[in-house]
């Protein structure tokens, strides 16, 4: 998602930082996160290059992030998993503005997926000797059928154009808006609730207005989704730290 950067923390590494606007917030703050991972939250009135300064910001207390993030992970390591593992803990995709359950089967020849909006239930059927790659597979197979629609769908009840809609596999971005309105969403949508997933394209939609980060881009982000904040929260807190702390095949 637009609104997070990274930073460097020296010998440890860098960190990706996501931007929060908060109603009640008079200044700037910084937290760190479980899954080594940090936000600045910024007052609701700031003007300018909000970006800008919550980059600013975060790397001038850079030494602080740093010793955060790492009694973080000495007392609290989130526990990573495989991408079948994954589906096995919590076997739910989202798609087309719905939740689906899902069911996973055995694949003898070449996985594939059973899937269809009427029904309540997806399926997915892995091989038994290469079921996380399968898994990836299948997920990205299904991030590419049910994102692009869904997407053009909310652009169209939006009132705006964009561009093509790619599926790819960012490793910090939920998803971006280029210049020129191509939308690039990250295959892990489909793992997240239907109204988080909505949430992250109707932010990338609103770029398709106001490229920045803007209170007018904000005012737009939560006309068109009232329930930004508490989203935006749900993401950075939750669900980034979980989705992105998934290990590849």
């Amino acid at each position: 998602m637009d609104g997070a950067f990274e930073i460097s923390l020296g010998s440890a590494g860098t960190v990706c930082v996501a931007v929060e606007r908060s109603r009640r917030m008079r200044r700037m703050t910084l937290r760190a996160l479980p899954g080594g991972r940090a936000v600045v939250v910024v007052p609701e009135a700031m003007r300018g290059n909000v970006e800008e300064k919550a980059r600013r910001f975060a790397e001038e207390n850079a030494l602080w992030l740093k010793r955060a993030l790492a009694k973080i992970a000495r007392r609290d390591v989130p526990a990573t998993t495989t991408p079948a593992q994954f589906l096995r803990e919590r076997p739910r995709l989202s798609a087309g503005g719905k939740d689906y359950a899902l069911e996973l089967g055995t694949a003898s020849i070449e996985p594939f997926f059973v899937f269809r909006e009427s029904s309540p239930v997806a399926v997915f059927c892995l091989r038994a000797e290469s079921e996380d790659a399968d898994a990836e597979t299948l997920l990205r197979k299904f991030a590419l059928r049910v994102l692009p629609p869904r997407a053009l769908e909310l652009a169209r009840r939006c009132g705006v154009s964009t561009g093509t809609v790619s599926v790819r596999a960012q490793r910090s971005r939920w998803g971006s808006c280029s210049s020129e309105g191509a939308l690039s969403l990250n295959w892990r949508l489909v793992l997240l609730p239907a109204e988080l997933q909505d949430h992250v394209i109707l932010h990338e939609l609103a770029h398709r207005v106001h490229m920045d980060h803007s209170g007018e881009f904000w005012d737009l982000l939560n006309a068109w989704d009232p329930e930004t904040g508490r989203h935006d929260r749900e993401l950075s807190r939750r669900w980034a730290p979980l989705v992105f702390s998934m290990l590849p095949e």
